[in-house]
């Protein structure tokens, strides 16, 4: 993951809105229930892949995040699309209840006296697999894109130039 300023971030949340909204105006082999499924992927796979510290430590919002998630895999279902298998959630209406597969890196802190190499074992553990959701989002998002000529997968040209 690239590190930008959040207002960078902001700013490329900004531009990919406005892309979906011209793609959705444009592309019409997808409904607009469709285009809409696919922008709320796309904006929960940002927050994810730009707030990924604060999902490892379990603070800020992981939980709002997680649900963002969810809800997102949900709404492709409903649109007619084919949800995303790989994704380990499990179904939740209450955004507590999301995620349970996260083992909150604090929680083993607290537990275990502070050992720096565990944190980091344990650190890298997490970071790993936000970041295969993270890749299994955006293959799902690329595929969508090659499929009918949208733009909602992200580019990683800042990844390329970080």
């Amino acid at each position: 993951m690239a590190y930008y300023s959040k207002e960078v971030y902001e700013g490329k949340r900004r531009y990919a809105e406005k892309r979906n909204r011209r793609d959705a105006e444009l592309i019409k082999t997808l409904t607009q229930e469709q285009h809409d499924a696919l922008a709320q992927l796309a904006e929960a796979r940002h927050e994810m892949h730009s707030n990924t510290d604060a999902l490892i430590r379990g603070v800020d919002r992981r939980s709002d995040i997680e649900f963002e998630l969810f809800q997102a895999n949900t709404a492709l279902e409903k649109a007619g699309l084919k949800p995303i298998k790989e994704l380990p959630f499990e179904e939740c209406d209450v955004r507590e209840e999301c995620c349970t597969w996260i083992i909150d890196i604090d929680l083993l802190i607290e537990i275990d006296e502070f050992d720096e190499d565990r944190f980091d074992e344990i650190y890298y553990e997490l970071s790993e697999k936000w970041e295969k959701i993270n890749d299994i989002i955006e293959e799902y998002l690329r595929n969508i894109d090659d499929e009918h000529g949208t733009h909602y997968a992200p580019t990683g040209w800042g990844r390329f130039f970080w």
